[in-house]
């Protein structure tokens, strides 16, 4: 078989036969061989690729004038065009470094954890009437945080908490319900004031008749403008109580001192991003 023979006199009638089309081909190519049998040969680009060829065909046509007319200026445009290129470039890397240099010293909030403080005796019978906690929080950032402020829940309850649980804000009875301000330096460590919890509630975890729960957040900015605000939750189980003397099982007894282990919470130990609620 022969090889086709090309023609062009139909490339009108093809964009006709094509109006339906969204995107019409430009050029509709008909070949008919030997036998007079005939193949359609069809480009689907646009017009908007082919104006934007005719675009870079004048470009690269005026480069061409250019370089045969004037070289200095030729090379010079070439210059300009790769500095610009290479300026963007080095832009583009030093908001990269920068953005990872806020990342390594920005202040960045999380919790150590609870830990016993001095006990409370009763004055008229001398027996142990509040248990004190401290919470911990350090910063393992290089920079101080800024406008921070904090709060700390205590919850005893019979039954473990569901999934699902809001972790409010609680606060103690008479006291004014706002957060505490709190500064905490680079490579700092911050101590809450003691949290004095009953305890009886302390003495039923020693008893396994009942689960304390600590919950609590710190929301502060960094030094680094442009920012947005950080947030650390956290959530802790005081899941055991033990007297250091064995002997004394009754924590009201003032020789009964004790040590405390807590677990993390299935729930509400996150950062940032981390902490938004799932719809």
């Amino acid at each position: 078989m022969t090889e086709p023979e090309a023609h062009r006199h139909t490339v009108v009638s093809s964009h006709e036969k094509h109006k339906g089309h969204k995107n019409p081909p430009y050029l509709f190519i008909f070949a008919r061989d030997s036998d007079g049998r005939e193949t359609a040969y069809c480009s689907y680009e646009t017009k908007e690729i082919e104006k934007k060829r005719q675009i870079l065909a004048r470009i690269w046509m005026y480069l061409s004038e250019l370089f045969q007319s004037d070289k200095a200026a030729f090379w010079i445009m070439v210059f300009t065009g790769a500095l610009v290129v290479v300026t963007i470039g080095l832009i583009q890397v030093t908001n990269k470094v920068d953005e990872t240099a806020r990342q390594v010293q920005r202040a960045f909030i999380h919790s150590t954890g609870i830990t016993p403080a001095p006990r409370i005796a009763d004055f008229k019978t001398n027996k142990i009437a509040f248990a004190g906690f401290n919470v911990g929080w350090k910063n393992t950032g290089a920079t101080p945080t800024r406008n921070a402020t904090t709060h700390t829940s205590v919850h005893f309850r019979k039954d473990p908490l569901p999934k699902g649980f809001d972790f409010p804000d609680l606060y103690p009875d008479l006291t004014e319900h706002v957060p505490g301000h709190v500064v905490i330096g680079p490579q700092g460590n911050l101590s809450t004031t003691p949290i004095n919890v009953s305890i009886q509630q302390v003495q039923a975890v020693h008893d396994r008749t009942g689960h304390l729960y600590f919950w609590g957040w710190v929301e502060y900015n960094d030094i680094f403008k442009g920012t947005q605000r950080h947030i650390t939750k956290f959530c802790l189980e005081v899941t055991d109580v033990s007297t250091l003397n064995p002997a004394i099982t009754d924590l009201t007894d003032p020789q009964g001192a004790f040590s405390a282990v807590q677990s993390i919470c299935p729930e509400n130990n996150c950062y940032d991003k981390e902490c938004e609620k799932k719809e």
